[in-house]
């Protein structure tokens, strides 16, 4: 049986990272055994507009990182195309 079968580890969130000028969040993280895979609730915040959270599903912080730069050009480009009201006003974003 391997030693680190049982281990328990334990970060303490939220947990905020910046990725390509933005803040993203990290609220918690579940496991999920079934697929192997990490799922991730998250907000963004660039400039002074704050996201909703949403899940990010995972295997690898190097795979994590990744979508959350996709998720921050997203949310960028949103806020370019249509300015912070209507983004806001549209529900991409808390008021």
């Amino acid at each position: 049986m391997s030693e680190f079968k049982n281990r328990v580890v334990f970060v303490i969130t939220p947990i905020e990272v910046e990725v390509e000028g933005c803040i993203a969040t990290i609220y918690e993280v579940s496991k999920i055994d079934i697929m192997n895979k990490y799922l991730a609730s998250v907000s963004l915040k660039c400039d002074d507009v704050v996201s909703n959270v949403f899940p990010v599903f995972y295997s690898s912080s190097k795979e994590l990182i990744e979508k959350l730069k996709c998720e921050v050009s997203m949310f960028k480009y949103l806020l370019f195309l249509y300015g912070k009201e209507y983004v806001r006003r549209m529900g991409f974003a808390r008021p």
